[in-house]
């Protein structure tokens, strides 16, 4: 499993942010001193996430040693819910200051060993906003995941940045493990909310961008994903961050690959990137036959603010 953990992070408060900061990210809003405590915690967090592995509010430990098997049950999201700007929904919103999440799904994998059972979740998301003038330079994202009950078994959050007009993007670093650890996913819940201090009127129709070239399917366990990125920009993106959004045959959300963190990307530049895909984290021998295809989204690491300076 590939782990992503924060580099230079204390020097990086307050300018673009890595794929770290998109799980536990500090809100923009947040005071210095606070930041930097709230950093030191996430921190130590951000060392127990894999690949894929979101803001997992209900993770737990899975005992190693043992026999154990595995299945994976895939299931589209059952809900999804646009959150306005602002504080709280308003019931006659500005029809120009609004995101929507436009496709959602999820897979459940269960591992049986000595122990017990231990089931987790690997998820995705699009998040499309729907003005045509302003970006938005914070986008929180939630999932909730719920049993046939009705309690709650599971939930996961996360953080996309510099959103621009009517952009659609890709929201991995979504999984993480159900509490209790045997529970059965019934249905999944997505909200999304931007805060009124997050919107910035955007003049160009430059867009970050990033494709698929190839899928390696030659290993059943864990596949190869690769393509391109591009800064259409004429300035540097710092803390960039290639999204990848897995489906099936169906066209349906099954989950979201490791993707790839880029340190810098030169202006006006495309690169490579490579990132493992795989629906069962655990590679205890289930394949990944449900896999189909790849979408690649990249999150450029560069603000509405610095775009907008650039026009002037």
């Amino acid at each position: 499993m590939t782990f992503r953990v924060p580099q230079n992070e204390g020097a990086r408060f307050g300018g673009p942010l890595s794929a770290f900061d998109r799980r536990r990210a500090i809100p923009e809003n947040t005071p210095n001193v606070k930041r930097y405590l709230l950093a030191s915690v996430a921190l130590l967090a951000a060392l127990l996430l894999a690949a894929c592995g979101g803001g997992d509010d209900n993770a737990t430990s899975t005992p190693a040693g043992g026999s154990s098997t595995s299945q994976a049950t895939s299931t589209q999201g059952s809900q999804a819910t646009t959150t306005l700007g602002g504080p709280t929904a308003s019931p006659t919103p500005d029809p120009d200051r609004q995101v929507e999440v436009v496709k959602s799904g999820y897979t459940e994998n269960s591992t049986v060993n000595s122990s017990g059972t231990y089931n987790s979740f690997t998820c995705g998301l699009l998040i499309h906003n729907k003005s045509k003038t302003q970006g938005a330079s914070q986008v929180d994202w939630q999932v909730t995941f719920f049993d046939a009950s009705g309690a709650n078994v599971g939930s996961t959050y996360g953080y996309m940045y510099s959103l621009f007009p009517d952009e659609t993007r890709g929201a991995g670093s979504c999984g993480g493990q159900t509490n209790p650890s045997d529970a059965t996913i019934s249905r999944m819940e997505v909200s999304v909310h931007v805060s009124d201090y997050s919107w910035q009127a955007v003049a160009t129709t430059q867009r970050p961008s990033a494709t698929v070239t190839t899928l390696d399917k030659s290993d059943a366990v864990v596949m190869d994903g690769k393509g391109t990125a591009t800064n259409p920009f004429t300035i540097a993106m710092t803390q960039s961050f290639v999204e990848v959004i897995i489906y099936n045959s169906a066209g349906e959300i099954i989950g979201c690959g490791a993707g790839q963190e880029f340190d810098s990307i030169a202006a006006g530049a495309t690169v490579n990137w490579d990132s493992q895909v795989y629906i069962n984290p655990n590679d205890n021998g289930v394949t990944n036959q449900s896999i189909d295809h790849i979408e690649a989204y990249l999150e450029p690491g560069i603000k509405l603010q610095d775009v907008s300076n650039e026009l002037r």
